[in-house]
């Protein structure tokens, strides 16, 4: 069943060992081999700072605590509100109740979705959902995470995303 996998495919062995060979040893190089391997291909992905957490092609930045950071739309002829967990130059994290997910499944575009920092509107754009799991808050109880990216962002919606993300830096630096 795994030895169609390349780690696996290592510890196969296609002829049986001679006696004075030690096949042990031989499974703990090749062992050694694939765990160096993916110990490199971790570091690869490091970011910048080195703590190892990012894996995008872009940095993602969790909101701090302070002003409410959330994204308005319509959907379904109703209006929506959800709280953004995490902010990048290439999308959004969303958070909120399953009823507040109703409707968002993956690939489904939300087009003219308006970023808001408390009740300054900081950015229109288009969002393709990614992403969606649900999850159960010891607090809020049954949450539902919604990964976004954004799509055809024009030069000055960039601008002001940059800035946001410098704003979020910035409070979360002190």
């Amino acid at each position: 069943m795994f030895s169609d996998l390349p780690m696996f495919r290592l510890l196969r062995r296609s002829k049986p060992p001679a006696a004075d060979e030690t096949p042990v040893a031989d499974t703990a190089k090749a062992t050694d081999d694939v765990i160096g391997a993916a110990a490199a291909a971790v570091l690869a992905e490091e970011d910048a700072d080195g703590d190892g957490d990012e894996r995008r092609t872009t940095p993602r930045r969790d909101v701090p605590l302070g002003p409410a950071v959330r994204v308005e739309f319509m959907l379904l002829g109703r209006a929506r509100s959800l709280n953004v967990d995490d902010v990048s130059l290439g999308g959004l994290g969303l958070r909120g109740t399953v009823e507040e997910g109703r409707g968002l499944f993956l690939g489904q575009k939300v087009p003219q979705a308006r970023v808001m920092v408390g009740d300054q509107l900081v950015l229109v754009a288009d969002l393709e959902v990614r992403i969606r799991r649900s999850f159960r808050s010891f607090l809020a109880g049954e949450q539902v995470h919604i990964g976004c990216r954004f799509l055809g962002l024009n030069p000055l919606a960039e601008a002001e995303l940059q800035r946001l993300l410098a704003q979020l830096m910035g409070q979360r630096a002190r």
